[in-house]
């Protein structure tokens, strides 16, 4: 999982020029370890074929497609970012499955990723970003636990940073505006001492 998602981070960098082509063929090599691992480089290899082409095959996006009606709880944030990159080709307001699968769940909670790193957000700390969908404007409230600080970053659906908000604070309410986001899907993700932490999509509809 770590070499995936080092390469999903490299995507979005924005401190060094990336290399898509070269990404790609490392990303390829990998042999993923659980669903999870191959839906995550599924989705990453997507981001980087349209970096790369500027477009995606039918085939890619019959896969992206499949995968973004799976429920995100049991298969990664590859779900989300498949949603997210679905966003330029879909119509909007295009609906996926994952909602059903917040109803099976009773409601929406936060995602868990496995194994949890030693130190990690536990299921008993906090993350809540409302209203969702919004129009840029939102507010976060969240409690990272005890002595834990980190920040929020958004992404828009080819991986490119759009926002990132730091959490100076180990608990607390935020509100964030902005008003440049454009009407489709971002993923947006937390970070805590560089590593990600939790993740979620957020929906802007003006």
């Amino acid at each position: 999982m770590g070499k995936i998602l080092a390469i999903d981070t490299s995507i979005s960098s924005i401190d060094t020029p990336v290399n898509y082509s070269s990404l790609l063929t490392t990303l390829n090599s990998i042999t993923p370890a659980n669903n999870i691992e191959t839906n995550l480089q599924t989705a990453a290899g997507a981001i980087l074929s349209y970096r790369i082409n500027d477009s995606l095959s039918s085939s890619q996006l019959t896969t992206l497609r499949t995968l973004a009606n799976e429920c995100p709880d049991w298969n990664g944030e590859g779900v989300y970012q498949a949603q997210a990159l679905l966003a330029l080709f879909d119509s909007v307001g295009t609906v996926y499955g994952d909602s059903a699968c917040y109803s099976l769940h009773g409601g929406h909670h936060p995602i868990q990723r496995e194994p949890t790193p030693q130190g990690a957000i536990t299921s008993q700390d906090i993350i809540n970003l409302y209203p969702n969908p919004n129009n840029g404007n939102f507010t976060l409230e969240y409690n990272l636990g005890k002595d834990v600080i980190g920040k929020i970053v958004i992404y828009n659906a080819i991986g490119e940073l759009v926002g990132e908000y730091a959490l100076n604070n180990s608990q607390g309410t935020m509100t964030i505006s902005n008003p440049d986001l454009s009407d489709g899907v971002y993923i947006w993700k937390l970070y805590t001492d560089n590593q990600v932490m939790r993740f979620g999509k957020i929906i802007i509809i003006k």
